[in-house]
């Protein structure tokens, strides 16, 4: 976002909170007013009623529990939870629930079996049993 012009205004913050920001921009070597701008400039679209924040560390653990995948976004994390919980056939999404997905997962570990292949022989052999009785 490009700001065409500025306005001062004057803030009363906690001390803690101010302490905290000046130690945040000192290690950032810019100043207080710079980081509160960036801080503010990119929290201006964070207006939920219920708003869920990632910090580093948590972006972080989120990215290993889905497998390394890099989520720079919301959009990215709800992409990649779609595509972990949902299974496609002929245009059909069946989604499964992450209880059954983690289960499955750790199943084919144990087995040391691709997940990926698991799941679509699995798949094939549920339908032949169903249709065929086998």
């Amino acid at each position: 976002m490009l700001l065409a012009s500025k306005v001062r205004v004057s803030v009363a913050l906690p001390e803690e909170l101010l302490q905290s920001y000046e130690k945040k921009a000192q290690k950032d070597g810019i100043t207080i007013e710079e980081f509160l701008v960036r801080q503010l400039t990119r929290c201006e679209t964070h207006q939920a009623m219920r708003p869920l924040y990632f910090g580093d560390k948590e972006r972080e653990e989120l990215e290993m529990v889905l497998g390394g995948a890099l989520c720079q976004t919301p959009a990215d994390v709800l992409k990649e939870l779609r595509s972990r919980f949902t299974l496609t056939f002929g245009g059909e999404a069946i989604r499964i629930d992450a209880p059954l997905y983690q289960a499955l997962k750790i199943k084919a570990q144990e087995c040391g079996l691709n997940l990926r292949e698991v799941i679509v022989e699995q798949a094939k052999a549920g339908i032949r049993r169903w249709v065929w009785g086998e």
